[in-house]
């Protein structure tokens, strides 16, 4: 039987399952964003970021790069590789 034509009482009833509803992020502590990254984002909030490379080179790599330094340099970033 091919995927999209399971329903979620078929999955539930063939394979033991229960549908549950887990907060994943109930136990995260919120930490406030470096001065570095907030001054980075109000830059990137003023340009005309339009493409998904713009938003990657001005959004989403400030972030990496921030969690990256919290993190003593242990998250590789793979940039334009196809995993």
């Amino acid at each position: 039987m091919a995927y999209s034509e399971y329903t979620l009482g078929q999955l539930e009833d063939e394979f033991g399952l229960k549908n549950q509803i887990v907060s994943l992020f109930e136990r995260i502590i919120p930490v406030e964003p470096s001065p570095w990254l907030l001054d980075l984002l109000q830059i990137a909030k003023e340009l005309p970021v339009k493409s998904e490379k713009a938003k990657s080179e001005t959004i989403v790599m400030p972030i990496l790069l921030e969690l990256r330094n919290r993190n003593n340099k242990n998250l590789v970033m793979f940039q334009s590789i196809d995993l």
